[in-house]
């Protein structure tokens, strides 16, 4: 009876032992299947953005119309949407006042500096930098091992414990700004150490966890909010049209442009033949052309020269107004893509301030200007910004656009029953006709 109560005992260890196993392989399997299925929801919000995305594209090229700021903040598009045993969620958490809380959209790359085409006067003007900081940017993406004044080469690299060596070639992705000399963390990336731009517990807990934080339940994305290697816009007008060079253009394609005459197009080719455009803003300085048959004369040249000097003082042939209306339909580059140019309907102050011209002053007052007045319908609208002057605009003009085609999606996925969740974050590009992925990222 003692042995059999024994045998009793132990099977009835092995069986709790074995159901324990089971249980505990079921929850392990049961989990990974979760998580298998909250990347797939995470991948199909990633397509279902990028389709939303392509389709406002077209509505906007039929409406002739840059920019609408509609998908920045669409809850009712991007908001929880249900799809099986679970829910989509698109968005970003950057303005969070409380831990968890999204915006849900999408944010575009354009609304951001480049630091592969950024000048370092301009990568100087960021929050907290400095000149020898925005030098040594410069020295690691440039290709020569020559120091910029302020800045850092090889040498200075190859002193470190341990020794690296800068690119020396364009950044290849922005989390390299932590390889530069200089580079404080508290600059980049901020309190968002896996750049997902929510804020997640261990970046809201002091020094509990990596990274400390100041726990006040606001993320500082320090410079990852403001910088990119990404954003390129396409050279084409509000209809999806390519624009038309007035560097290159003959006489008569000129005479395409909106107010444009057949005077107006001879003195365009007229002016460029000394004067070569730098930018677009260059239109407004374009005088009279002479008439003169013989124009391979000398006499006859100098004379059309000292005649576009006196006309620069006040004879202008086309006004600030014209201007406005034709400035969406030329260019001065054949490129089919400008890179790093920034969007003016969707960066922040701290980006506009750093551009050519830019002051804080400036850059308040177009943010002011567009959320009270709309976004701008082509570049030289911000003619219209108060404190804009045209001296101002033609150092920004060459820097700035009015469109996006490269966006930052973050979907995420999430199980309702088990709270299983997966994050995917894409940096797309929409072309004509194709969507081309330029950067991915998973986060657990």
């Amino acid at each position: 009876m003692i042995a059999m109560l024994w045998c009793l005992a132990l099977l009835s260890v092995v069986v709790v032992s074995t159901l324990y196993t089971s249980r505990t392989d079921l929850t392990i399997t049961k989990h990974y299947a979760d998580q298998m299925q909250a990347y797939y929801l995470a991948l199909g919000g990633v397509e279902r953005a990028k389709a939303i995305l392509y389709e406002d594209q077209l509505k906007r090229q039929e409406q002739a119309i840059h920019h609408t700021g509609q998908l920045e903040d669409a809850p009712q598009l991007f908001k929880d949407v249900p799809f099986s045993r679970g829910l989509i969620r698109v968005g970003h958490g950057a303005n969070a006042e409380q831990l968890g809380t999204w915006t849900y959209g999408i944010r575009d790359e354009e609304a951001r500096l480049n630091i592969n085409s950024a000048s370092r006067e301009e990568l100087a003007k960021l929050p907290g930098a400095s000149e020898s900081l925005a030098a040594a940017i410069v020295d690691f993406r440039d290709d020569n091992d020559q120091v910029t004044p302020g800045g850092a080469e090889s040498d200075t690299y190859l002193a470190l414990n341990p020794p690296y060596l800068p690119r020396n070639a364009p950044f290849q992705s922005v989390d390299e700004l932590k390889m530069v000399y200089g580079m404080s963390p508290d600059l980049f990336p901020g309190e968002d150490h896996n750049r997902n731009m929510i804020l997640d517990p261990e970046e809201n807990d002091g020094e509990a966890n990596q990274p400390m934080d100041d726990q006040d339940g606001r993320l500082d994305l320090g410079w990852s909010e403001w910088v990119t290697i990404h954003s390129s816009m396409a050279n084409i007008n509000a209809k999806g049209e390519e624009r038309i060079s007035i560097q290159e253009a003959d006489e008569t394609e000129l005479t395409n442009i909106p107010n444009v005459t057949t005077d107006i197009a001879k003195a365009i080719v007229s002016y460029r033949e000394d004067n070569e455009f730098q930018n677009i803003a260059q239109l407004m300085d374009v005088v009279p052309s002479s008439d003169d048959d013989d124009d391979d004369d000398n006499n006859n040249r100098g004379n059309r020269t000292r005649n576009r000097s006196r006309g620069s003082s006040g004879n202008k042939l086309i006004s600030t107004d014209d201007f406005k209306t034709m400035a969406d339909y030329v260019t001065v580059k054949t490129d089919p893509n400008l890179a790093g140019r920034v969007n003016v309907n969707s960066a922040p102050k701290e980006v506009l301030e750093c551009l050519p011209g830019m002051t804080r002053q400036l850059a308040t007052a177009l943010v002011n200007h567009r959320s009270s007045s709309g976004y701008f319908e082509s570049v030289a609208a911000v003619l219209n910004v108060p404190g804009m002057s045209e001296q101002i605009f033609k150092q920004l003009c060459p820097r700035i656009g009015v469109r996006s085609d490269t966006y930052r999606i973050l979907a995420e996925g999430q199980i309702q029953s088990t709270k299983a969740k997966k994050q995917i974050e894409v940096i797309i590009r929409i072309g004509s006709g194709e969507i081309t992925t330029l950067a991915y990222r998973e986060y657990p």
